[in-house]
């Protein structure tokens, strides 16, 4: 058994290295089968504890069974004022608990939100540095007169040339009005 005071146990070892040094008492050393047998010892003893840990978690809980009948109209309305606190502990947390899961689905919703807004920011970028201008504003409309379903064009050609008009369109005959999208701000003012 250890020495819990601390004098006591540098007592002991000041003692016991100076019978070590002077040769009365020499290590003592375990042979493989004596260690072999300590380690089997207690292999066995922590089974036995495991065995009896388990027999105590499958005993079933026994709850002290009190009829509220017999209790004191005292004892009655501490026991509902410490009920109506349990609840009202029960609600809180889980009010806590919903409102952080709501915070995290509105947390993800913001940034799949923002992802989309990105992706739409860096075309419209794109189409504003790209616009150069293929052709003056006049021809593109004379082609588009010309692909327009009621004399004869086709309809999805039409409307597929008509989505190119900021792009193939000189920027000095038809300017762009990019503001950008709102920002997180912006957005959150809005809900």
């Amino acid at each position: 058994m250890p020495i819990k005071d601390d004098d006591a146990r540098r007592q002991y070892m000041r003692d016991y290295m100076k019978r070590r040094r002077a040769g009365q008492e020499k290590p003592q050393r375990k042979t493989v089968d004596e260690l072999q047998a300590m380690v089997d010892a207690l292999s066995n003893r922590i089974g036995e504890l495991e065995a009896d840990l388990a027999r105590e978690r499958a005993k079933p809980v026994q709850a002290a069974a009190v009829e509220i009948g017999s209790l004191s109209p005292h004892s009655k309305k501490r026991l509902e004022i410490a009920i109506r606190q349990h609840t009202q502990m029960l609600d809180r947390e889980f009010e806590a608990r919903v409102s952080a899961d709501a915070q995290k689905m509105a947390q993800r919703l913001m940034e799949s939100s923002l992802d989309y807004y990105n992706e739409r920011l860096a075309y419209y970028e794109e189409v504003i540095r790209s616009r150069t201008g293929l052709m003056p504003r006049s021809v593109f409309r004379i082609i588009l007169a010309r692909l327009h379903p009621d004399i004869g064009g086709n309809a999805e050609v039409f409307d597929l040339f008509k989505k190119l008009e900021r792009i193939v369109v000189a920027d000095a005959e038809m300017p762009a009005d990019f503001h950008g999208l709102p920002t997180l701000e912006e957005l959150m003012a809005r809900m």
